[in-house]
């Protein structure tokens, strides 16, 4: 059933208006939501200019030779040796607007929709 649902070529728009159908006129804001809730990309990307990560292997080198820890746990090397920075491809919203335009109903909607999702409010 989802993959008939995705070769239609309204599926934007369907479901825009499956998202919380009691909120009216908030298209935009649940587009935006439902691009977080798909999440973006995830992806390794080389870490600084080549001065830099000379500075870093060598102020991270004199850190273990002081016997202090290091956290690496956001990058790793790859074959040739070059440093590679995660980039986690999770988005993140915040929605700002005058009170009583269904910003916390939306969040709230979305909040029991999504497994990993956490809300907070100002409340």
């Amino acid at each position: 059933e989802l993959e008939e649902l995705s070769k239609k070529p309204d599926v934007y728009d369907r479901l825009v208006k499956a998202l919380a159908p009691s909120i009216w006129e908030l298209d935009d804001v649940k587009k935006g939501v439902l691009c977080m809730l798909f999440g973006g990309n995830s992806r390794k990307v080389k870490k600084g200019t080549e001065a830099k990560r000379k500075n870093r292997e060598r102020a991270r080198q004199e850190m273990l030779d002081a016997g202090m820890e290091t956290d690496d746990t956001d990058m790793e090397e790859d074959d040739d040796g070059e440093t590679k920075l995660n980039k986690r491809g999770d988005i993140n919203i915040l929605l700002v607007g005058d009170p009583g335009t269904s910003k916390s109903q939306l969040l709230g909607y979305v909040h029991k929709l999504s497994p990993r999702g956490v809300y907070t409010s100002g409340k």
